[in-house]
């Protein structure tokens, strides 16, 4: 007792493993296409195909899913796993260049020390 005309489920593992991002995109561009298809056909008031747009939708999704997560594991590799302190802070060249002798000068010639009167 099988349906007719059911829509192939898209495996999220098969996504992962070997479909490079311009794949995905096709097949992204397909299930959509497909989708706008089954919406035009609900529209219509053709109900033989109701049940496939859930389906298509989750398809779409699992395939917006992988290529997101690619996405972000990219982003991951690139950075430097430290903390957000460690990262933030100043480097060698930039600590050299606040502490060098003119920086100093120009910082007591402009900020001098502020003396204050404490009437008693």
């Amino acid at each position: 007792t099988g349906r007719i005309n059911m829509v192939k489920r898209t495996h999220t593992k098969a996504l992962l493993g070997c479909k490079s991002n311009e794949d995905l995109r096709k097949e992204l561009n397909e299930t959509k296409k497909e989708l706008a298809k089954l919406r035009n056909d609900k529209s219509s008031g053709s109900a033989a195909r109701l049940g496939k747009i859930k389906q298509v939708r989750k398809n779409v999704a699992r395939i917006l899913t992988v290529m997101n997560s690619a996405v972000s594991v990219a982003r991951k590799i690139g950075r430097t796993h430290q903390t957000r302190a460690m990262r933030q802070r100043l480097t060698a060249k930039q600590l050299q260049k606040l502490n060098s002798p003119t920086s100093l000068w120009k910082k007591k010639s402009n900020f001098k020390l502020r003396k204050y009167v404490v009437a008693a």
